[in-house]
């Protein structure tokens, strides 16, 4: 087999897949991954867990799975521009640290998850197992209360509000994803009852936590699989879909905005934005700016070689005195300042390749629950992108967790009905 292949065994529909220990500890690291608990710095319980899932892969029998080549080629081609830029770093070790961890996602988190997601009861057993980590999160919340100075919510194992709202762009367009398999079987009732508790759950994380990129990026997961969740239609379609998202959207708005039944929280942030209170003649929003307004000076100072991962903000000030001591927001701007052109021109290569094949495999499925399975997992991506322009999460590895099962997804549910034992993926069609 050519080594520009990525190649997994397929579980036939209605086959049972064998539960082995890698696959329980591979499942039940999604449940923890949502619970976030760090051991030591960056290192997390769930990275221990994946960890430990590798190493029972290489001590057993079950054949590896890599990532398409061209995605691993880039995957170096990042971490070269990574060490590169440590050279120009005021820290170089926070640098060297990054690409750990880029090797980590890459050459351990993803070819474990190819490996072990070789079947659908896998692939839906683990996006249950971190939607449930997640409702656990947001209930501790809930019923604690715990606050920041700004008054708000904060999950359990951070002071960082967002953290409490980032996981609702990716869990909404799996909710509405596993309803509608509900409502499929018969079981209408209980996936409207369901989806209500939830959503309504999830609705009061972002207001609670009122993270306003958050609010923004769960409108757009929810509007590209509300639209296109059984393919792409028509121009007619598209555009009734689009109006009735955009209607439902203004009706949940004007409920949170003139009701007391959510927190104000967001309301009175979103209001500070538009500009009613300015502090000190400039706003959080301007501070964001200039962080990104620097972030592109030192891009263009030095387009090649960046500042070095995590370095950033040491040299910030020197590019916009208004910016402060951190790195830039927008995911984009920070790749080009400390990676380079061609740290960030293989970043999008590595989010492009992953986004070309989920829809080309879209496009061939048959079944609407894998079309809309794979449309969940395209919109929760959308969402995270979204986000990512204003708070970027590319080192949160459980987030890699989405962008391995998308992989995964589309081998599983690439192949043809008929076809051999064993799906090939290569850089290039899906054969």
């Amino acid at each position: 087999m050519s080594a520009r292949t990525l190649t997994a065994p397929v579980v036939r529909p209605g086959a049972t897949a064998d539960v082995d220990v890698p696959t329980f500890v591979f499942v039940a690291s999604a449940f923890i991954a949502a619970l976030n608990p760090h051991l030591l710095r960056a290192f997390t319980a769930y990275d221990l867990l994946m960890s430990v899932t590798f190493v029972l892969l290489v001590a057993g029998s079950r054949p590896f799975v890599w990532a398409p080549r061209s995605m691993r080629i880039a995957a170096i081609v990042l971490m070269i521009a990574g060490l590169l830029g440590g050279f120009r770093a005021t820290v170089p070790i926070q640098s060297v640290l990054q690409v750990i961890q880029y090797a980590f996602v890459f050459f351990i988190l993803i070819p474990v998850i190819l490996t072990v997601a070789r079947s659908r009861a896998v692939i839906y057993a683990t996006l249950m197992a971190f939607l449930s980590g997640y409702l656990v999160v947001i209930s501790i919340a809930f019923v604690t209360q715990r606050v920041q100075l700004a008054g708000r919510v904060v999950p359990f194992f951070t002071q960082n509000p967002n953290a409490l709202a980032i996981p609702t762009v990716v869990a909404v367009p799996f909710v509405l994803c596993f309803a509608l398999e509900l409502r499929r079987r018969g079981r209408t009732v209980t996936a409207m009852v369901i989806t209500a508790l939830v959503l309504t759950l999830m609705l009061w994380s972002l207001t609670a936590s009122a993270s306003r990129g958050s609010t923004i990026a769960t409108m757009v997961s929810l509007l590209v699989f509300a639209v296109f969740r059984d393919g792409v239609r028509s121009w007619a379609t598209i555009a009734r879909r689009v109006l009735l998202v955009i209607v439902a959207l203004v009706v949940v708005g004007v409920a949170v905005y003139r009701t007391n039944v959510f927190p104000d929280t967001l309301r009175t942030r979103i209001e500070r934005t538009i500009g009613s209170s300015a502090v000190a003649g400039h706003t959080m929003s301007d501070e964001r700016l200039a962080l990104d307004h620097a972030g592109l000076k030192a891009f263009l100072a030095s387009p090649v070689i960046g500042t070095g991962f995590d370095n950033f903000r040491y040299v910030g000030q020197f590019y916009d005195d208004a910016a402060t001591f951190h790195d830039p927001h927008n995911l984009w701007v920070q790749f080009l300042a400390q990676a380079g052109i061609f740290g960030a021109a293989a970043f999008a290569f590595i989010m492009v390749r992953w986004f070309a094949l989920l829809l080309r495999t879209q496009s061939r499925v048959r079944d609407g629950a894998d079309i809309q399975l794979l449309w969940a997992f395209l919109a929760a991506m959308a969402g995270l992108m979204c986000s990512s322009m204003l708070t970027p999460l590319v080192l949160q590895r459980h987030y890699w967790l989405l962008y391995g099962l998308g992989i995964a997804a589309a081998v599983q549910l690439g192949r043809a009905p008929d076809g051999p034992e064993e799906v090939v993926v290569v850089d290039g069609p899906v054969m």
